[in-house]
């Protein structure tokens, strides 16, 4: 399980951690998009920093695939 450090590069770190995750499970962004109810192609262009895109968005994507985001609570996504 990897959990992205806070600090420079966070945002990089968190989805690098998101697309390993991913990868790890055997899923793929097409997956997570429909998990999120989103495009497959947003799910691509906020991984690889295409867009900018919303934090709480890629917070939702470290949930779907059982990371923390290093901010809130501190607990593992269920």
């Amino acid at each position: 399980m990897t959990r992205p450090t806070a600090g420079s590069g966070y945002l990089a770190d968190l989805k690098r951690a998101i697309r390993a995750e991913l990868k790890a499970d055997g899923c793929t962004q097409a997956d997570l998009a429909w998990y999120l109810g989103i495009t497959p192609k947003h799910v691509s262009q906020m991984l690889t920093g295409t867009v900018a895109g919303r934090f709480e968005l890629l917070e939702r994507m470290a949930a779907a695939v059982g990371l923390e985001s290093g901010i809130g609570s501190g607990e593992r996504a269920p």
